[in-house]
């Protein structure tokens, strides 16, 4: 994996995570992962990009979208690029609640854990994350 793409509308929250987790001791940790975290601006993408074509280019850079959406509305959504995707595929990390991110800083916390958590599991024993498709921050298993 190279990295994550921060989606349009939750660069900051992807920010804020990072800002959380570096305060709270985890700047090793994350700096052992050495993954890029771009922006859909940092690649010249349009906020008019349709789902779809966003999810493709994010595999084929081998890089995993952070999100907050959930929207199936047609053969183009992120959710049926998912569903079409294949078992090589990285996945998608959606923030489960988006705004309590930037208003909680435990909540925060966890989500930035549970990241980490999933991408150390990546490197680990990449069959149990590839494929998944959606994988949600923070999550309630972790």
């Amino acid at each position: 994996m190279n990295g994550l793409l921060a989606d349009h509308n939750v660069e900051g929250h992807v920010t804020r995570i990072i800002d959380v987790l570096i305060s709270a001791g985890y700047v090793d940790v994350w700096k052992k992962l050495a993954l890029t975290v771009d922006s859909c601006r940092s690649w010249g993408i349009s906020d008019s990009t349709d789902d779809r074509t966003l999810w493709n280019l994010c595999q084929s850079r081998g890089y995993s979208l952070i999100t907050a959406n959930r929207n199936h509305e047609d053969e183009n959504s992120l959710e049926a690029a998912i569903r079409d995707g294949t078992p090589a595929d990285l996945p998608a990390f959606t923030l489960a609640d988006a705004d309590r991110i930037l208003n909680d800083s435990d909540y925060a916390l966890a989500s930035g854990i549970s990241l980490i958590e999933y991408l150390f599991d990546l490197e680990r024993s990449p069959e149990s994350v590839l494929g998944t498709g959606r994988l949600y921050l923070p999550s309630k298993t972790k």
